[in-house]
């Protein structure tokens, strides 16, 4: 039965005043209400705190529209902007503690784990909502801007679970995460109190990390000259936006699997211009004395004058500074090499990927000489990946011993790649890659009226609407065009037809299909 609609009461006086006196300690004031709570500011730090209040409760509907509309004004005004689900005295406790883990910035160093995928590796074509906002960005800021543009972006919340942005975007002086939300999914009235707290962590990390985190819903995207004005206002100056989008090329790369003698098969292979080594060994096989001894011949050539060490836990970095300090004397380095965390002061850095993920963004791609990653089955982690693909160190190096659960193939990809400077446009005037031509096709078919799930459109609905013979002979025509010319040496290219369905493509290759052969 449907509960009766009521006024929205607003915060009961007691809850309010225990919030108060919790954020007046680190700062806070009270400075207004919100479509459902209210939100306190430091405005000194540029810091503001929504605290929602009954927003799951379905007795108190509202426009979700209204909702991310206010949440992106406040993003806009405040340098970071943190929210919180408080309905009781329980919630406010809860929320408290969180708010001081966030503000601290203690993440979950030892527990990282992912769930979901990266949708930009699965769905090639843009959904709906997607293709509103890449084409509104488009009119804002130019086509030739998109490669500042990073879609299904990896970052790793504060307990340690990666979390895919929709779209990220890094700018001189800070970075935009965006969420493109059908209200099905993201609506706190649709997904209860569990799940909203659930993206509230999310939420809240990346404020943590220093990005503004801008929604929108596809209802919102659709009134297009207000979304384009508002995507203007809060992108700022895309001459502040970071190249994002980078063309990876394949450094040397040699596998070393259960060798006896693995630092001279090292020396050998960097005589042959390999940079890029993973060492599998078994438990107990010395791979730490091979990390320091191989480091320490490099330092003592002038090859590893500043270090990185990447572990998996705090522990392990506790246990890597002490052993390297240690170790480092007998090879008469200890004075010269300094090992820590810090990575202004110390030579040798020791730190856990978790740290890394945050902060690898603002650490230059040539800083480091020399980066070993222990426990490397864990560079398969997104978050992880992005971190070694980032630098061009001399000497990169992974060790493990769990060889049973690689794919050669895939860690080969990760430590042999590395990202350039160059963007998608840059690399092809370069000659690193070939040109491309792109042809778009413009037909008078509706597709405004194709459903979308929250993940993909309905097959269905695109059966319908998309195949339509005048639509394939279109299609079929621009490829006699473009591609099929009986005067060439090469009459006929090759390429690939995307389709809706087994039915489409088969129907696709009917048409016409004589004069093609």
């Amino acid at each position: 039965m449907t509960p009766s609609l009521k006024v929205y009461p607003g915060f009961d006086s007691r809850l309010l005043a225990a919030a108060e006196k919790k954020l007046s300690g680190h700062g806070f004031g009270l400075s207004g209400q919100t479509l459902r709570g209210c939100f306190f500011t430091d405005k000194a730090k540029g810091t503001a705190v929504l605290l929602d209040h009954l927003i799951c409760d379905s007795c108190f509907p509202y426009d979700y529209t209204e909702y991310t509309k206010e949440q992106n004004l406040l993003m806009h005004e405040y340098g970071r902007v943190f929210r919180f689900m408080v309905d009781n005295t329980q919630e406010l406790d809860e929320a408290a503690r969180l708010f001081d883990q966030f503000l601290s910035g203690h993440f979950d160093e030892d527990n990282i784990y992912t769930s979901g995928g990266n949708r930009a590796l699965q769905e090639v074509d843009p959904t709906m909502p997607e293709a509103c906002f890449e084409q509104t960005f488009i009119d804002c800021f130019g086509r030739e801007r998109l490669d500042r543009v990073q879609r299904e972006y990896p970052v790793i919340d504060i307990n340690g679970q990666t979390r895919w942005v929709d779209y990220y975007i890094r700018r001189n002086d800070f970075d935009i995460a965006i969420e493109k939300n059908g209200e099905l999914y993201h609506h706190p009235l649709l997904t209860g109190a569990a799940k909203y707290k659930n993206q509230l962590i999310k939420q809240n990390s990346l404020a943590a990390y220093g990005a503004k985190v801008f929604r929108w819903s596809l209802q919102g995207m659709k009134f297009t000259d207000n979304f384009s004005e508002e995507m203007k206002l809060f992108f700022g100056s895309p001459d502040n936006f970071l190249l994002t989008q980078k063309v990876s090329v394949t450094r040397s790369f040699k596998l070393f699997e259960h060798q006896e003698n693995v630092l001279e098969g090292l020396k050998t292979e960097r005589k042959k211009g390999h940079t890029s080594f993973l060492v599998v060994l078994p438990t107990g096989t010395g791979k730490t004395e091979i990390l320091i001894a191989d480091h320490s011949n490099e330092f003592k050539k002038g090859q590893a004058d500043r270090t990185l060490v990447m572990v998996p836990s705090r522990q392990l970095k506790i246990d890597h500074i002490a052993k390297l300090t240690l170790r480092l004397k007998d090879y008469d380095l200890s004075d010269r090499i300094k090992v820590g965390e810090d990575i202004s002061s110390h030579a040798v850095i020791v730190q856990t990927y978790s740290w890394l993920s945050r902060h690898y963004p603002k650490i230059p791609f040539d800083f480091f000489d020399y980066i070993a990653i222990d426990e490397a089955h864990h560079a398969v982690a997104p978050t992880v990946q992005k971190v070694i693909q980032h630098f061009r160190p001399n000497t990169l190096i992974g060790f493990t011993a769990t060889d049973k659960r690689l794919d050669d193939k895939k860690l080969e990809t990760i430590f042999g790649k590395y990202e350039t400077d160059l963007s998608l446009d840059q690399a092809i005037k370069t000659g690193l890659l070939a040109p491309i031509k792109a042809f778009r096709i413009k037909s008078n078919i509706d597709l405004s009226q194709v459903r979308f799930n929250g993940k993909d459109y309905m097959a269905t609905d695109l059966q319908r609407k998309v195949i339509a013979p005048s639509r394939d002979q279109l299609i079929v025509d621009v490829l006699l065009k473009y591609f099929v010319n009986p005067d060439s040496s090469l009459p006929f290219k090759q390429g690939v037809i995307f389709c809706v369905s087994v039915k489409h493509a088969v129907t696709i290759s009917s048409v016409r299909l004589g004069y093609c052969i």
